[in-house]
């Protein structure tokens, strides 16, 4: 029995302590931008079939390239066998490589490398600018700054 200072529960003004009922969902409700998450997804659709569709003309055009391509640099003495992505599988230098200096070395191997590259067809040539930057060390060169090791 509650006390009797306390009212009866179904007394109280103000309150409805009847079932409470649980909100709308929101799903129900048509969404505002409902319209413009349609087109996105219909864009996005579109977009990705193109990607397939060059995907594949690419995979097929790869496939009709060749899968190997050999290239000649020094007149024959210098012979370079690239794959069909244009990364070297093999090289071999004659005797009269063994009196080029480095550079002239060098120099000769990348001509041999571009020509197979270009029998390939495609592709970019490697520029003796590009290989001197595979010796560049600026992050080592930064931090032996940083330690005072290098000026």
């Amino acid at each position: 029995m509650p006390p009797a200072d306390v009212p009866d529960p179904g007394t109280q003004p103000g309150l409805n302590l009847g079932p409470i009922r649980p909100p709308s969902n929101p799903l129900d409700r048509p969404h505002p931008h409902a319209a413009m998450f349609a087109e996105l997804m219909e864009q996005t659709a579109r977009r990705l079939e193109s990607a397939v569709a060059a995907d594949a003309e690419a995979r097929a055009d790869a496939e009709s390239r060749p899968q190997s391509a050999q290239g000649e640099g020094l007149e024959g003495e210098i012979k370079v066998r690239v794959n069909g992505k244009g990364m070297l599988e093999s090289a071999e230098f004659g005797p009269e490589c063994a009196y080029l200096s480095r550079d002239q070395l060098r120099e000769e191997t990348m001509t041999a490398i571009n020509a197979a590259r270009d029998e390939l067809g495609g592709g970019r040539s490697i520029s003796p600018e590009d290989t001197a930057k595979l010796f560049e060390r600026p992050m080592a060169a930064a931090v032996m700054r940083l330690l005072g090791e290098e000026k």
